[in-house]
């Protein structure tokens, strides 16, 4: 799980340094940022999919081992 956000986190911060770059050249760096913002919002999404995904299997792995004695 922490591969997933760590993967977020990399991706985040190279995408500030794509605006960065891009921040001075007009309308390329507007359409960018709209471009990354977007796509910020869709991964962050996927992230969150993902996470709960993977809990979502651990949970039942859990209730298959442990049985009735498992609290949640």
């Amino acid at each position: 799980m922490s591969r997933i956000w760590f993967a977020w986190v990399c991706g985040g911060v190279i995408a500030l340094i794509v605006a960065e770059a891009t921040t001075d050249i007009h309308i390329v760096g507007t359409v960018v940022q709209v471009i990354l913002a977007l796509a910020g919002i869709a991964v962050t999404i996927a992230a969150m999919r993902a996470t709960n995904a993977l809990n979502e299997k651990a949970d039942k792995a859990r209730r298959e081992v442990l049985g009735d004695d498992y609290p949640g």
